[in-house]
Parts: C-alpha cells; structure tokens; sequence
C-alpha cells in the first residue's frame, strides 16, 4: 500500500466505517497522498526551493495501478506548476478511487446506509483491521510517546497536521499534545527527523499544499452556507 491506501485506511473509524476526512477537505488531503506515491514511484519530483518550488512530471509512463494512473494522467501534459495546483488536481475523486482499490483488496467492505433514515450514503468497514491497528498504534506512538517517526509514518503525520486530523485518532485527552508533536515531525526537523532532505522537502510541499486547500476549502463551505 502507499500513502493514499494507508491514509485512507487509517482515517476510517473501525466501528462505523464512516472517513473522518470530511468531504469538503478529501480532495486536497488525497491530492497531497498522492503527489508523494507519484514522487516515490519517480513519477514526479519537486523542482527549485520555496515559493519557486514546482511539481513536475518526470516520467509519463503508467504504474499499472488504476489510482496512481489515473492521478498522473492529470498531470502527463502540463507545465510544472505550484504544489497547491497539482495537489487540487490530483485529488479529484481520489477518496472514491482509494476505497475501491481497497475494497478490491478486501481492507474494506462498502456498505449502503440511510442517514436518518431518509438520505443514502456509503461506509466502509474495515476487514484488514491488522493493517489499520498496527497503522494507528505507530502513528499514536510517535504522537504521544516520541517513537521516531519513519517513511511510513513521517508522510501519514504530516498530511493528517496538515488537515487537523489528529483528534479522532488520539482522543480529546491528547489531541494538543499531539498536534504539536505532530507539527514538529512534519517539519521534520531536529530529533523528529525521518528521511532524506529530498523526501522531508516534497513532504513539506504537499502539507503546504493540503493545508491550503483544506483553508480554502472550508472558506468556500462557510461562504456558501452563510448565503
């Protein structure tokens, strides 16, 4: 599994099967999985330093995997561009895409539900519950008991800062101490430090980028509901 797989499997509640990434966000928070998938397969690679920081595409070829595939595709014929637009375009539908691959791979199994009776939608159940224990207790021990974060769990803490998806995983108890922990490991700097500078670079770019859209995101949706 890569990033976008283990983020969305870790981000399912266990007994309700319902995302705690909100459908207003899950566009950007996907998008930035799957900018470091595409950068780990050597399909893209973040060129030049701060603001002149650019997303390009290294490499046209598909993958093989429908996900990833369909998520360069977006990219394969544009110019490099900021992250905060690759991660926009590379987040559409993503949500959907991942649960079906991992439906296909029996993590999760769809189940249609009516929201108060009246309003269908879909939850998830989580069949490979192994996967997801060991993802949430590796996440929670470098949260709240300093483990040292790895290319597993570096990625997963930073794009959950990035969209304040810290609390679910950890509790109210300690979800403040674990947001700082985990600002600091997506900085991913001094003791938090977990992978090459090229790696921690690209991961700081797509947390930018996440963390723009979910703003943006949650803008739109306060605008829209206030008319």
């Amino acid at each position: 599994m890569g990033v976008a797989h283990d983020l969305v499997l870790l981000t399912t509640d266990p007994q309700s099967g319902k995302s705690y990434i909100s459908s207003t966000v899950s566009d950007a928070v996907l998008g930035g999985a799957l900018m470091l998938d595409l950068i780990a397969a050597g399909r893209l690679a973040m060129k030049g330093e701060g603001r002149r920081a650019r997303v390009q595409v290294l490499d046209k070829r598909p993958l093989g995997t429908p996900l990833l595939d369909d998520a360069l595709g977006r990219l394969a014929d544009r110019k490099p561009q900021k992250s905060a637009n690759a991660v926009t375009r590379l987040g559409k539908r993503a949500q959907r895409e991942v649960y079906g691959e991992l439906a296909e791979q029996r993590a999760v199994a769809r189940r249609r539900v009516k929201i108060l009776g009246l309003f269908p939608t879909t939850r998830h159940d989580v069949l490979d519950t192994r996967r997801r224990s060991d993802l949430a207790s590796s996440v929670k021990a470098c949260l709240l008991r300093g483990a040292r974060p790895d290319e597993v769990t570096g990625p997963l803490i930073a794009l959950l800062s990035a969209a304040d998806i810290i609390k679910p995983l950890v509790g109210k108890r300690d979800a403040k101490t674990a947001r700082a922990r985990a600002k600091k490991i997506a900085a991913g700097d001094g003791s938090t430090e977990w992978a090459s500078k090229g790696v921690r670079e690209a991961v700081q770019a797509a947390n930018a980028a996440v963390a723009a859209g979910v703003a943006a995101s949650v803008a739109a949706t306060s605008a829209s509901g206030g008319g």
